[in-house]
């Protein structure tokens, strides 16, 4: 089962600011929100394959980026640099900030970020679920995931339950088929719906007349 749900994004951009001194409006642009919310002083797309023009899940695959792209833009102007920021819809220019600083920021939205409660990678448009996590806080970045999960939370069930032997020992308890398998076989002692117990003084008559049953002896 999905929820529709739109995952953060940022947006790389190259952007030559208005307004600004060169030193400060030349400029990489990392912007969140994705590409409706960048400044509008965007230059042409020219690497492409760096990453500009492209939104990102993740602000640590951004932010890297947006630095290798300044770096190639320093080859032909040296005032280039990377700012990160929220426009918030409106224009608002960024100011530029060091790598290192820019790389602690990022790194700290991405730890922030929702993440799959079964492989731990950032949670994208869509989240998914299962019938043993509703009304959980548990969340899964795709079906694969949420069936993972499902399997595992059953599984763990099954290995927590109290094993037994035989019908019998499953009976005496009280726990015989009180949790089945889709076939029907009890999950404390694997026999099905309807096995009997012969005790002693059946005859071998009775018990060759009960073919559809598992049997057990009496000791």
């Amino acid at each position: 089962m999905s929820r529709g749900k739109k995952g953060p994004k940022w947006f790389v951009s190259r952007q030559s600011y208005w307004g600004m001194c060169e030193g400060d409006g030349t400029i990489v642009e990392v912007v969140s929100g994705g590409s409706d919310y960048a400044n509008p002083d965007m230059l042409g797309c020219k690497w492409p394959h760096l990453g500009e023009g492209k939104e990102f899940n993740n602000p640590v695959e951004a932010v890297e980026a947006a630095i290798a792209i300044c770096e190639e833009w320093k080859k032909t102007d040296p005032n280039a640099h990377v700012a990160m920021g929220s426009t918030l819809g409106f224009t608002l220019y960024f100011e530029w900030q060091e790598y290192d600083v820019l790389r602690e920021k990022a790194q700290k939205l991405y730890d922030e970020l929702p993440k799959c409660d079964e492989c731990g990678e950032l949670m994208g448009d869509e989240s998914f679920t299962h019938d043993l996590a509703m009304g959980t806080d548990e969340k899964f970045c795709r079906q694969y995931c949420a069936e993972e999960n499902y399997r595992k939370q059953v599984q763990a069930d099954l290995d927590a339950l109290e094993k037994f032997d035989t019908v019998r020992e499953c009976k005496a308890a009280g726990v015989h088929l009180d949790s089945c398998d889709d076939d029907g076989y009890c999950n404390h002692c694997g026999h099905q719906q309807g096995a009997c117990i012969l005790t002693e003084g059946m005859s071998q008559e009775v018990m060759d007349d009960c073919t559809m049953h598992e049997h057990e002896e009496d000791e």
